[in-house]
């Protein structure tokens, strides 16, 4: 009988982690990541991400710098042609300094805003639109919208842009 009461704490204990752990990660008030899985990530994962591939981690180069605003402008593009011109100077903030860019071979995200710098995995550093989509949803972020939100706006950004890339019909 003791034994069962035991075992029944145990999984009492057991049950209330994992529903705080849940509650935690639906509370995606902070957004600090593009995530590769598409679910939130915390802000202590992005952390833990970071700090663990410190030795991996790299300042972007001057090309790097310039593909990023490259895919800076095409978000810029998007944010006028969808109403959401106020969110351009946070955007070329965000770009401006290649000293807050960051590079690294990331397995839990494409993109993070962590300590003030954007951390970009360096697989998407030579794709336009990953890189564009990972802007904005990092831009989206510093805008206070949360995870479902941002992944709403890079749905958004891809209608955008194949309608943008359609032929035009006469």
């Amino acid at each position: 009988e003791r034994q069962r009461q035991e075992n029944d704490a145990l999984l009492q204990s057991d049950i209330q982690k994992q529903i705080t752990n849940i509650l935690s990660r639906k509370d995606s008030s902070t957004d600090p990541a593009r995530s590769k899985s598409g679910l939130p990530l915390t802000p202590e994962q992005v952390a833990q991400e970071v700090s663990q591939k410190q030795s991996q981690i790299r300042n972007v180069s001057e090309a790097e710098h310039r593909r990023i605003l490259e895919a800076g402008e095409q978000v810029k593009q998007f944010l006028r042609e969808t109403n959401r011109e106020a969110w351009i100077p946070k955007l070329e903030e965000l770009l401006a300094d290649i000293g807050h860019l960051r590079a690294g071979p990331f397995d839990l995200f494409y993109g993070a805003i962590y300590q003030g710098i954007l951390y970009l995995d360096e697989s998407i550093l030579n794709n336009p639109t990953e890189l564009a989509l990972t802007i904005l949803h990092e831009l989206g972020k510093l805008h206070g919208q949360k995870h479902p939100q941002n992944l709403k706006l890079e749905d958004e950004y891809m209608l955008w842009l194949v309608l943008k890339n359609l032929p035009q019909q006469i």
